[in-house]
């Protein structure tokens, strides 16, 4: 008759993160479980930490009333979205609601103050969240760019080539 002892939690633990190349979260220090895949090319693929704060940003579309016309701003920050289209924004203040966060975003970005946003959508992520915003105002004629970023307007039915990928079905779903 043979025993054997099973292995102890901490055993287990150690085994386990040995051979899921454990990382910390550098935020609250929870142990991060990591993959490699596929494991030919060794690239290391962290999950995200369930702790980890989320930053929450704003995006709005300003139209026209007739609904023909977008106000759109190329972005040049952050790096990955440089030359895109995007509708104006940013992150959210401290104790700033996402609609407040949206107007003062369009008014430092554009000069132009619109009181009335109307939120339709919010994407979230791995750390971040982005509440997506609409209006419509004559207002749209008389923005201009208040950064180093450029702000034009653009015919609905003609937007252009480099717009953010997910812009193509927001800007239809916020007219809708």
């Amino acid at each position: 008759m043979s025993t054997t002892t099973e292995p102890c939690k901490h055993e287990i633990d150690e085994l386990l993160a040995q051979l899921s190349n454990q990382h910390r979260c550098e935020h609250c220090g929870i142990a991060l479980r990591t993959s490699v895949f596929p494991p030919s090319c060794g690239e290391q693929h962290k999950f995200g930490c369930p702790n980890s704060p989320k930053i929450d940003y704003v995006v709005g579309f300003l139209f026209d009333p007739h609904r023909a016309y977008v106000l759109l701003l190329q972005k040049r920050r952050p790096q990955w979205m440089s030359g895109m289209w995007n509708g104006p924004g940013g992150k959210l203040e401290p104790g700033e609601s996402a609609a407040a966060a949206m107007r003062r975003e369009f008014v430092e970005e554009t000069g132009v103050d619109i009181p009335n946003w109307e939120q339709y959508a919010a994407l979230s992520g791995a750390g971040f969240r982005v509440f997506f915003f609409r209006a419509f105002s004559t207002d749209i004629f008389r923005a201009k760019s208040m950064t180093d970023e450029i702000v034009d307007t653009f015919e609905v039915d003609e937007l252009p080539g480099a717009l953010l990928a997910n812009a193509t079905w927001l800007i239809p779903m916020a007219l809708s």
